[in-house]
């Protein structure tokens, strides 16, 4: 059985999945995570990310 957070974005607030050989989503997760920086929100980018920035225009 898989766990089903095998394949997660390793940017703590995000819950995009990711390709198996990726540990981040996008190069924005991966910054944030590296940066060591506390946020309070994921600027991946991806449409349903569960802490996504909501943008107004």
């Amino acid at each position: 059985m898989t766990d089903k957070n095998d394949n997660q974005c390793g940017h703590s607030l995000c819950s995009c999945t990711v390709a198996e050989d990726a540990s981040y989503c996008s190069p924005n997760c991966q910054a944030a995570s590296d940066s060591g920086t506390t946020s309070i929100a994921c600027e991946c980018g991806h449409t349903g990310c569960a802490a996504e920035i909501a943008q107004t225009v």
